[in-house]
């Protein structure tokens, strides 16, 4: 390879995944893993209208930084075919997980992922892709698709139809969990000092074209390019979630001025839990029209409120506004309250030497003079 120093390139990073302002929870995931002598780099976006869709994408990058921490770090190592059992493996899971959900549905339940990975081992970027994320390399001011889309315009073939009529634009031919097997595309870079890359959801690049992702890159410092092109294809009104990795490979080992904050929905290293990773272990429980997100829970908990309030009624409107019959023993309290006597069970009124009558009159003695206020009868009974 011509041009490329003996010593191995220094990588810069940085990376950024937003919900965005149209969603309501973020279904992209990305992954990072920075060590000598490779790092590894993963983005999915889980399918936007498929059952759990964040876990699938959440999942498949945990299970590909695990296979990566795995692998041996050697000149040696075939990472085309690391990334592509890994991801195999991942799809095996995701369709084990739609079709148990599937039978105790009744209904088909799909789930998916789109995926886009990259080895940077040495001078060589070992790429696996599959769906519509997807990769760029810049260089010398110039940028190009390093990855094909697995989508198409769907009104080019048979028109999808969405529930309320409307067509839809893109349909995901190939991805995680669309089939019982999986082809990645499988690709090899070769790198050069000064080399960018740029790994992205589609809720990015159907806002952003390439000329502007090589802009940024002419004109912008590394560390600001993923939040610029984030917020730019949300302010364009993105109708997904966004995410961005960028990585400029270079021969000077100049370290990185800068420390990337963590974030909810990126993954770093490897995390011995991630072992034995799967959906059960996640908590989903798909099956049942939604479950894994957010709506789901709302759903749920509303349900919930509205059996409570419904029980409160009832018990009300049986207990005669609130009030609850006294036993036949109680004392009753000099307040007024003696009349909760005419509505309570006959089983439940007071004996007849306990509680007097309305027609009962006071004894003389205890009679108020003329001059002052009468109160309540009650009131003037002695025990």
């Amino acid at each position: 390879m011509e041009n490329v120093p003996p010593t191995a390139p220094t990588l810069r990073a940085n990376w950024l995944s937003i919900t965005g302002s149209v969603r309501d929870h973020n279904e992209d995931a990305i992954g990072i893993y920075e060590s000598s002598p490779a790092s590894f780099f993963v983005l999915c976006d889980g399918v936007g209208g498929a059952e759990a869709g964040e876990f699938v994408s959440e999942f498949a990058v945990k299970r590909m930084l695990k296979a990566f921490h795995e692998a041996p770090k050697l000149p040696s190592t075939n990472w085309s075919a690391v990334m592509e059992a890994a991801l195999r493996d991942v799809n095996s899971e995701v369709r084990r997980v739609a079709d148990e959900a599937t039978a105790r549905s009744g209904k088909p339940v799909m789930m998916g992922s789109t995926m886009v990975a990259i080895v940077i081992h040495g001078w060589n970027a070992f790429v696996a892709h599959v769906g519509d994320s997807r990769l760029y390399h810049w260089r010398a001011g110039g940028i190009v698709q390093a990855t094909e889309d697995h989508s198409t315009v769907s009104t080019m073939m048979i028109p999808a139809v969405n529930p309320d009529g409307s067509i839809k634009k893109n349909v995901l031919m190939r991805g995680i969990g669309k089939g019982a097997t999986i082809e990645p595309d499988l690709l090899l870079l070769n790198l050069q000092p000064g080399d960018k890359l740029l790994m992205c959801s589609d809720g990015m690049s159907d806002k952003i074209t390439a000329d502007e992702i090589a802009t940024a890159f002419n004109t912008m410092p590394l560390i600001s390019i993923p939040e610029y092109l984030a917020r730019t294809a949300d302010t364009r009104m993105s109708k997904d979630n966004i995410s961005v990795i960028t990585i400029e490979i270079d021969s000077m080992a100049k370290p990185k001025e800068y420390q990337v904050p963590e974030q909810e929905r990126a993954f770093y290293g490897y995390n011995s839990r991630w072992a034995t990773t799967n959906f059960q272990a996640a908590g989903v429980n798909v099956g049942s029209g939604g479950a894994g997100s957010k709506r789901g829970w709302l759903l749920l908990l509303l349900a919930i409120i509205a059996v409570i309030v419904v029980g409160a009624v009832v018990v009300v409107a049986s207990g005669g506004g609130g009030a609850v019959a006294a036993p036949a023993t109680a004392t009753v309290e000099p307040k007024g309250e003696v009349m909760q006597t005419q509505e309570v069970t006959p089983t439940a009124t007071p004996a007849p030497t306990d509680t007097p009558t309305p027609t009962e009159t006071p004894v003389p003695t205890d009679t108020p003079t003329p001059t002052e206020t009468p109160v309540p009868p009650t009131a003037t009974l002695r025990s």
